[in-house]
């Protein structure tokens, strides 16, 4: 018979029933308000295939779909990228359940989905052992009405507003001492009324308040270069958005 354990821990407060799950290979944290129960099988493709629940979503948003009800939330599965790439294309070695990198990230978003900070709700994290090594998955909540950065500044609207709106929110990350690993024209998102949010939280980091932030913004440079999106003017904009707003006061970080 497979050895089941389960441990609980109230985080935040009263916000989130952090609830461990481990069953052989298999191990789940979940948020036990929002899903009270979660199986390895919410993890596999075909378990939503079966319930008419997938949804493919492309993009960059790595190898996942919206799943549930409604399509409310949005199932990811790690992958590598990279020269890594060629030697396993999902399969990590195994650092322990606090630096698993599905584990890792439920967390900070959660942290920074408490501090008000605009991310995805984290619901699930899931990796599953195999020898040293283990792939991971997560499942956060669907953010419905968006589009990535790329997709708004390809549809032709002003992008001196649209960077400067990512500016000013990228500048509220930075003030939180969150190093986002990542930061591309994909990993934003743009919404209505100049809303903008940030996803793919991997091997992102709490770091205290410095000049890293700006290596942040050169990294969305390259990426709006590759694309073939970037405009020197909008792209002056949302750096001197990000400087004001950086150098305003915030109370709180995520925790």
């Amino acid at each position: 018979m497979a050895d089941k354990r389960i441990t609980h821990r109230l985080r935040g407060g009263l916000d989130m029933l952090e609830e461990i799950r481990t069953e052989g290979k298999d191990c789940i944290l979940h948020d036990a308000q929002i899903a009270p129960t979660v199986t390895s099988g919410w993890f596999e493709h075909g378990y939503w295939h079966q319930r008419q629940q997938w949804t493919a979503v492309s993009g960059g948003r790595g190898a996942g779909g919206r799943i549930g009800e409604d399509g409310k939330w949005f199932l990811r599965h790690y992958l590598r990228g990279g020269k890594a790439a060629l030697f396993s294309r999902d399969r990590y070695l195994f650092p322990g359940n606090r630096r698993v990198r599905s584990f890792a990230e439920f967390r900070l978003l959660a942290g920074m989905h408490r501090a008000g900070l605009p991310v995805p709700r984290p619901i699930a994290a899931h990796y599953r052992r195999s020898g040293p090594t283990y792939s991971a998955d997560l499942i956060t909540e669907w953010i419905d009405g968006v589009r990535t950065l790329a997709s708004a500044l390809r549809e032709g609207h002003d992008p001196r507003e649209i960077m400067g709106n990512v500016g000013a929110v990228v500048a509220r990350f930075h003030r939180a001492g969150i190093c986002h690993a990542d930061l591309n024209a994909n990993n934003i998102l743009a919404g209505r009324h100049g809303r903008v949010w940030l996803v793919d939280f991997d091997r992102a980091r709490r770091r205290r308040p410095g000049g890293w932030s700006s290596s942040r913004l050169q990294r969305l440079k390259r990426s709006l270069r590759k694309l073939g999106l970037y405009d020197k003017a909008a792209f002056g904009v949302l750096r001197e958005r990000h400087d004001l707003s950086l150098a305003e006061k915030e109370g709180g970080t995520p925790s």
